[in-house]
C-alpha cells in the first residue's frame, strides 16, 4: 500500500505500549547521543559528565504513564532541572521499519 494508505490507518486515541520499555528507548536513545559527543538536552557539541548528568536527571523525571499515545508513539511529561518542564515522545517499538517498509 502507499504511505498516504498506511498513514490514513493511524489512530490517535490508542492503548499506551510499556511504560519500561519506553524509558528504555528514551535513555538508550539519549546516551546514544551523548556517546557520539552531542548533548541529547541542549545539543550542544562535547562530551562530559555534566551530559550524562543531565540525561539521567531527565530519565529519573519522566512520568510513570504517558500523557498520550497514538499509532506512532507516545508522549511523556519530565523536567529538567535548572531548564524546566519538557514533553519527551517516544515511538514504539518497530513502528520505524513498518512505515519503511509499507512505504517500499
Amino acid at each position: 500500500p502507499s504511505l498516504a494508505v498506511a498513514l490514513s490507518s493511524l489512530q490517535d486515541d490508542m492503548e499506551p505500549f510499556d511504560n519500561d520499555v519506553a524509558k528504555e528507548i528514551i535513555l538508550a536513545e539519549l546516551l546514544l547521543r551523548e556517546a557520539n559527543g552531542k548533548d541529547p538536552i541542549s545539543s550542544k557539541v562535547g562530551t562530559s559528565s555534566a551530559m550524562l548528568k543531565d540525561v539521567e536527571a531527565l530519565v529519573s523525571t519522566i512520568t510513570d504513564t504517558p500523557v498520550a499515545a497514538a499509532s506512532i508513539g507516545q508522549v511523556y511529561k519530565a523536567h529538567i532541572p535548572g531548564k524546566g518542564d519538557v514533553a519527551v515522545k517516544v515511538q514504539r517499538p518497530g513502528v520505524r521499519m513498518l512505515v519503511e517498509r509499507d512505504s517500499e
